[in-house]
C-alpha cells in the first residue's frame, strides 16, 4: 500500500468538506491512488486536517463528470482524475510543520501537482499523527 498527502490550497478549505460530503477527491494530475491506500489531507499554511482511506482505485473523469452541473467544486480547475474515499479521522494528534513531517518520515517530501506519495516507514509516521 501507499500513503498519499494531498494539499488543500489556502482559500479552498471548504474542498475537504465538499469531498467528504460527496465521497471522492478530484485531482488535475494522475496520482495512482488504489483501493485501501491511506490518504492524508494537508491544509497549506497549516498542517494535517484529515486521514481518509481510498475505497476504490482512481479513474479518469469523463466529460459528464467535469460538467459545471455535475462537479461539486466551487472553482473551475481542470480536474481529470477521481478516487472514492471515506473519512477515518479528522482528529490529528499533532500539528507538525512541513519540516517536521519530512524529518519524521525520513524523506524530503515535495508536493507537486497537489500531492506526494509516501512508502515504508514513512507511512507509519503519518499514521501516528491521527487517532482513529
Amino acid at each position: 500500500m501507499t500513503a498519499w498527502i494531498f494539499a488543500i490550497r489556502e482559500g479552498k478549505e471548504e474542498h475537504l468538506r465538499i469531498a467528504l460530503q460527496h465521497g471522492f477527491w478530484d485531482t488535475k494530475y494522475n496520482a495512482v491512488v488504489a483501493k485501501g491506500d491511506a490518504v492524508y489531507f494537508w491544509q497549506s499554511g497549516n498542517s494535517f486536517v484529515a486521514k481518509c482511506v481510498a475505497t476504490g482505485d482512481r479513474r479518469p473523469l469523463g466529460a459528464a463528470d467535469r460538467s459545471v452541473d455535475r462537479s461539486p467544486w466551487n472553482d473551475r480547475e481542470s480536474y481529470r482524475w477521481r478516487f472514492p474515499m471515506q473519512l477515518i479521522s479528522a482528529n490529528p494528534t499533532r500539528q507538525p510543520k512541513w519540516a517536521g513531517v519530512q524529518r519524521l518520515t525520513g524523506r524530503k517530501l515535495a508536493i507537486r501537482g497537489g500531492w506526494c506519495s509516501v512508502h515504508g516507514t514513512g507511512e507509519e509516521a503519518l499514521a501516528s499523527f491521527f487517532t482513529v
